[in-house]
């Protein structure tokens, strides 16, 4: 990042060619510096001033410069035109804004403006990753280490959270993130990766340790393999709503976990939870497995949810949303038993 001192030393860019030249210059200066070079590539690249759906929906019938703030440069390298908004930090190849994403955009032309909508990012391209492998210790302590990494809208809300933190005050801030979910963990070794990196996922590793984790009760012990959904409060409570749900961008969950049973227990018959598409919405799926020797428990959790860019939900629809995520919430609390291993005579 530049410095005050060098902020106050950028002077104001003429055209493109002034932006190149000193390597600086404001959004517009960067975005314009930007067409241009894409025209030079041969490419139909013009400025486009889109809509923020965080604020308000666009409507076609009021197309003034107040209703469509944003620049951004639309390129049409065949039959369709495709935005981009290289001014903006944090975003990846492709993506936009989700503010910017499925409205209106104003696309420049000599003769008559022409007005398109701007593209969703898949939900699957912002995905929270997880993986974890753990030993599980007969008295219920669970330890091992675990891996996060996040792309697309939740890697650039990850890297704005974290921009203006130390290394230092982002080590706290996630530690403080799971002793909310598991107040009795203990984490060594933790290493955030990227954080401030524009093109790279932002990567969590660390090991952890947390006592209690699964019951034990007698000759049972009980066991919830979705480590990662553990203790989570549900996303809805309200029995009714009175507005509209309105989700910021579509997203996957792909999580695995893995747990090595101890000594002189197995698992007890163990039932899956169930998977199932979530409508023309979304999909959740889950699988349990364990290897052939039947020491390893392995945990398979995939969740999409605005699939087909699908965000917006009315009131009447408040229930079968809710319903959807309650759904997913039960499953996830699936819990396996694992039995004492019955002595050889």
């Amino acid at each position: 990042p530049m410095t005050s001192a060098e902020r106050k030393a950028v002077k104001d860019n003429r055209s493109p060619g002034d932006t190149l030249k000193q390597k600086a210059g404001t959004g517009e200066d960067v975005d314009r510096l930007f067409a241009a070079l894409a025209k030079a590539a041969g490419f139909d690249a013009r400025m486009a001033r889109v809509a923020d759906r965080s604020d308000f929906f666009f409507n076609a019938s009021r197309p003034t410069t107040y209703f469509l703030g944003a620049l951004d440069v639309a390129v049409q390298p065949d039959d369709k035109w495709l935005f981009f908004d290289p001014a903006t930090p944090f975003l990846e190849p492709g993506m936009l804004r989700w503010q910017e994403e499925g409205t209106a955009a104003l696309i420049a032309d000599p003769k008559e403006g022409i007005l398109v909508a701007t593209t969703f990012l898949d939900a699957p391209r912002s995905k929270r990753m997880r993986r974890g492998t753990f030993t599980l210790l007969d008295d219920g302590t669970l330890e091992g280490s675990v891996q996060y990494t996040y792309t697309g809208h939740a890697g650039r809300e990850k890297k704005i959270h974290y921009q203006d933190m130390i290394p230092a005050q982002q080590e706290e801030d996630w530690r403080r993130s799971i002793k909310d979910r598991l107040s009795t963990a203990e984490i060594s070794g933790l290493e955030i990766k990227d954080a401030h990196d524009p093109e790279k996922s932002v990567v969590v590793r660390h090991k952890i340790t947390v006592p209690a984790y699964a019951t034990r009760t007698g000759k049972r012990i009980l066991l919830q393999p979705a480590f990662f959904q553990r203790n989570l409060a549900p996303r809805f409570t309200d029995s009714k709503r009175k507005w509209d749900v309105y989700f910021d961008y579509g997203w996957a969950e792909d999580d695995e976990v893995t747990i090595s049973l101890p000594e002189g227990w197995e698992l007890d018959q163990p039932m899956a939870p169930k998977s199932t598409p979530l409508s023309n919405v979304g999909k959740y799926s889950v699988e349990v497995r364990k290897t052939v020797d039947g020491r390893k428990l392995i945990y398979h959790r995939y969740f999409e949810w605005g699939t087909e860019n699908r965000v917006l939900f009315p009131a009447k629809a408040y229930p079968a949303v809710k319903g959807a995520f309650d759904f997913v919430q039960e499953q996830d609390g699936y819990t396996i038993a694992l039995k004492a291993v019955a002595s050889a005579n």
